[in-house]
């Protein structure tokens, strides 16, 4: 004979009720739990209280598998309220209050509310909750609130986990971004999409090249080349953009600039754009620049750091980029008229195209005059001031080269500098070991305040001489010639023609004066000028 449940003793008999079995289990939930929150153990327990009961019957089950218990935006509990408003269910049972969320005001909601006012009887089993019974009142708000605070600490603890997986540079997003894939034996590793990374290369290569953001978005949908959203779907990724209308699936001039502001394609992960305000949000906040966490080196490549910087220079240029024959102008962005520091204006004569100040197009004489200067001029004096400058790059290289090279006392001083450090190396471990004999009593007190003074003085004299030596092996010009900004720019050395990355890698500014006086303004200003003096 089967045991009656002591819930069948407050119900009334001659009513029937068919019941919807709530069941969820949240990725949040403590692993410890986890075997008595499973889904399958949770609709065993539901069924086994049920079958104890006469007058209810299962009328379904209702399982939301990987809800968190923060909101009630969940398909399964959504198809349950709708079978409630249908009168097909007249009770809701779960496991216990938790099951049903975690939020203290959305839940009591429900049960306070919802429930009574649809005549829907709510049972939460491993709690004793009986909408039918006595202790309903007390017992609900309490638990609810503990429920509450657990989600709280649980959402913490989550948030401190990814946040030492950011620090290390782990990625923890939901998709990787388009170009990379994650790595199948490490979530948390990216590697490169042999296919999208092209498409990404592409997109800086044109940019490089002068073509415009809008126009590179056309270029890429008239050869069919398929969307991020969409690429990501079709690779079998349940990908969403909120960012986008459902029927956008083609590339836009947001999805270009997104691409190319990206660092996570010169190699850093780049995390923490986005948090959630509070543990009960669905919604997150953009957070300032300055708390974005970037790990460098955590995955290959796509963008090499000169190709990204050289983009971001670019970009900031805010140019139009405007063009002869492809709507590209190759100086666009730099050129500057020197006297009222308006944009330069093309403009075509006589067949030939020249570059004129914009506030004397557009206002005439009263504002600026023309500083005009012939295009294919301009590109001569910047192609040879660029060459000059590498000429000098090359010149100090060499320099530096043949004096390391000619430095007879370079090896010597090198063995006597590492002779030196291995001698302050035994004094400093002689030294530590003396608080070690005092404290054994090997040592008086006076003998061990003499040689620790004779120790320091011994490491000080060692360490005059290993600066000493040191100083003088720096060659002239050799810190230069091994700066990041001096190897990024040797690549250049054989240039014979202009083209758009050279100038971003080279120029900050042109401006141009009357009678065709041109004034270049190098990056780094600092560094050329350094160059010059070793000229």
């Amino acid at each position: 004979m089967a045991r009656k449940s002591r819930y069948a003793n407050s119900e009334n008999t001659v009513k029937r009720y068919k019941a919807a079995l709530y069941i969820r289990l949240s990725n949040d939930d403590d692993d410890k739990k986890a075997e008595s929150n499973s889904v399958v153990n949770q609709k065993k327990l539901l069924t086994n209280f049920v079958n104890n009961i006469s007058n209810i019957e299962i009328y379904d089950y209702y399982i939301d598998d990987g809800y968190t218990g923060i909101n009630f935006n969940r398909p399964a509990f959504g198809r349950m309220i709708r079978d409630i408003s249908k009168h097909s269910v007249n009770c809701v049972i779960v496991k216990d209050l938790s099951r049903l969320g975690r939020n203290y005001v959305d839940v009591g909601n429900y049960i306070d509310k919802f429930f009574p006012e649809n005549n829907i009887r709510f049972i939460a089993v491993n709690d004793a909750v009986d909408n039918l019974g006595s202790e309903f009142d007390m017992i609900v708000p309490i638990k609810n609130i503990f429920n509450e605070n657990y989600s709280r600490d649980i959402s913490k603890k989550v948030t401190s986990a990814f946040k030492v997986k950011e620090l290390n540079g782990e990625f923890i997003g939901a998709f990787a971004s388009y170009g990379y894939m994650k790595d199948p034996k490490n979530r948390n590793k990216l590697i490169i999409d042999p296919y999208a990374s092209e498409i990404v290369k592409k997109i800086y290569s044109m940019f490089l090249n002068g073509t415009a953001k809008i126009q590179i978005a056309k270029e890429l949908n008239s050869e069919g080349v398929v969307c991020p959203s969409e690429y990501k779907k079709q690779s079998g990724l349940k990908y969403s953009n909120g960012n986008r209308l459902e029927l956008t699936k083609y590339w836009t001039y947001s999805t270009v600039h997104r691409i190319l502001q990206n660092e996570i394609y010169a190699g850093t992960m780049v995390q923490h754009k986005n948090v959630r305000k509070d543990f009960k949000s669905k919604h997150s906040a953009v957070t300032d620049k300055s708390d974005w966490i970037k790990v460098k080196g955590t995955h290959e490549a796509i963008i090499d750091y000169d190709t990204w910087n050289a983009v971001q220079d670019l970009m900031q240029k805010d140019t139009r980029q405007i063009d002869f024959q492809h709507n590209i102008h190759m100086f666009a962005g730099f050129v500057k008229c020197g006297d009222c520091g308006r944009a330069m204006a093309k403009v075509k004569r006589h067949g030939k195209y020249e570059l004129v100040c914009g506030s004397y197009m557009k206002f005439g004489r009263k504002i600026c005059t023309q500083h005009k200067i012939p295009y294919d001029l301009l590109e001569k004096i910047v192609l040879a001031q660029i060459q000059a400058l590498i000429r000098e790059m090359v010149d100090l290289e060499s320099a530096v080269r043949n004096a390391e090279e000619e430095s007879s006392c370079s090896r010597s001083d090198n063995k006597r500098i590492a002779s030196l450090k291995q001698q302050l190396d035994r004094v400093l471990f002689l030294k530590k070991g003396l608080y070690e004999d005092y404290r054994g009593k090997i040592l008086s007190h006076e003998e061990y305040m003499k040689y620790k003074s004779d120790y320091e003085t011994e490491a000080k004299a060692l360490r005059r001489q290993i600066e000493a030596l040191e100083k003088s092996d720096q060659t002239p010009g050799k810190e230069l010639v091994k700066s990041e900004w001096f190897r990024s720019l040797k690549k250049f050395r054989n240039i014979q023609k202009l083209d758009r990355m050279t100038i971003a890698a080279f120029i900050d500014q042109i401006k141009i004066y009357e009678n065709k006086h041109v004034e270049i303004i190098f990056r780094q200003m600092d560094k050329v000028n350094r160059l010059h003096e070793y000229k």
